[in-house]
């Protein structure tokens, strides 16, 4: 899922739905909620919420299991345009934190509970968030840890109207996302960097970038991106 393989993760989820038990076990529900974000982002809802597998999770003594129930519902709730409801479950995941440390449920729910205060206008809580992220020892974040925190600070400059700061941003996330492989998540940088781009006036640099986006997500069948993008620039957010 995490590569964008989201039609052989589709298929490797159903092979696990065929293990015996294997919906009752929190390891392997943890796994299976990876799913959420692929069928949250193609527009399928009620399937995605078969992916939290909740009784199993909440009912597991594995703290882990209380950050990924959080993140996931974080996804699911941030996609459907639910964004109070994507930072409260967020919330319950970074609660985790001291717990487990700055693992992928964890970062994932810092970036979601930025975005999601972006979506709703709210500058301050975005900005509060990036500044828990901020305090992490560089030692400690990983390669998508530093991208999502140089994108967000790209969507905030942009916001300010920080033109060289954004831009930067922007490239600094690209730059630590791309190598990494997460090609969702790089077609996300990718698409608010050249939306940004095109808002701040001629778009010749916005094209590759955009063009690249979308290839991406057509390939994931990314319907949220995709009809976001599609979208006259002129009702696009530099936020988003």
């Amino acid at each position: 899922m995490l590569m964008g393989r989201w039609d052989d993760a589709i298929r490797a989820d159903a092979e696990a739905a065929e293990v015996p038990d294997a919906s009752s076990l929190a390891a392997m529900a943890m796994e299976r909620t990876l799913l959420g974000l692929v069928h949250a982002v193609r527009g399928d809802f009620e399937l995605a919420e078969k992916y939290l597998f909740r009784d199993v999770l909440e009912s597991s003594d594995d703290v882990q299991a209380v950050g990924t129930l959080g993140v996931t519902e974080a996804v699911i709730r941030f996609f459907a345009g639910r964004y109070e409801q994507a930072i409260a479950a967020a919330e319950r995941s970074i609660g985790t934190r001291e717990q487990t440390g700055m693992i992928g449920p964890v970062v994932g729910s810092y970036a979601m509970a930025a975005d999601a205060a972006l979506e709703m206008g709210d500058v301050k809580r975005a900005e509060e968030f990036l500044a828990e992220m901020d305090v992490v020892p560089r030692g400690e974040r990983s390669s998508y840890f530093r991208s999502e925190i140089a994108r967000l600070r790209a969507r905030l400059a942009a916001l300010r109207g920080e033109a060289a700061a954004a831009q930067a941003g922007f490239e600094e996330s690209v730059a630590e996302m791309r190598p990494i492989g997460m090609r969702f998540h790089l077609a996300a940088v990718l698409a608010q960097y050249g939306m940004w781009l095109e808002s701040e006036g001629p778009a010749d640099e916005a094209v590759p970038l955009l063009a690249e986006a979308r290839e991406i997500f057509e390939d994931l069948k990314a319907t949220w991106w995709l009809e976001r993008l599609a979208q006259p620039v002129a009702e696009r957010s530099a936020a988003r």
